[in-house]
């Protein structure tokens, strides 16, 4: 029950986390980004939430050419924060991770550490300026 219940609340808090970006920017197959969707996925806890299913979910869906889809992932653990780009897996929902890291410089992971404080809202605007900075978008 508590498993589903922290499931839900992350989907809840994932689809509540899609905002406005600033910016028009072309795709290297020439058509625009409409849409840049941010995932923050808090999974350090006891039990850990299901984060690689919820990635491979998202990578077995059609993407439409005009979205980019940012996860910011915290596994339980310490110093494996990760950004991922999600990419369509054309393999369907399996248990392998297809989606590139992107190499934030620092910028909401701390080179340091590689590990973000999920908690703090610091991170999570971080999180939100480099995506819309990074994947600029009309929505």
């Amino acid at each position: 029950m508590r498993r589903a219940l922290a499931t839900i609340v992350l989907l809840a808090v994932a689809f509540t986390v899609i905002v406005p970006a600033v910016g028009h920017q072309a795709s290297s197959a020439g058509t625009s980004t409409t849409w840049t969707i941010m995932m923050y996925m808090a999974a350090n806890s006891t039990p850990e939430l299901p984060w690689r299913q919820n990635l491979n979910q998202m990578e077995a869906a059609s993407q439409d050419p005009g979205t980019s889809i940012i996860a910011l992932v915290d596994p339980s653990g310490g110093g494996d924060t990760t950004l991922y780009k999600i990419a369509h897996d054309p393999s369907g929902l399996d248990s392998i991770i297809v989606s590139p890291t992107v190499d934030d410089g620092g910028a909401v992971i701390p080179l340091a550490t590689r590990n973000s404080n999920m908690a703090s809202p610091d991170t999570l605007d971080s999180f939100v300026q480099f995506a819309a900075s990074t994947y600029p978008a009309d929505k």
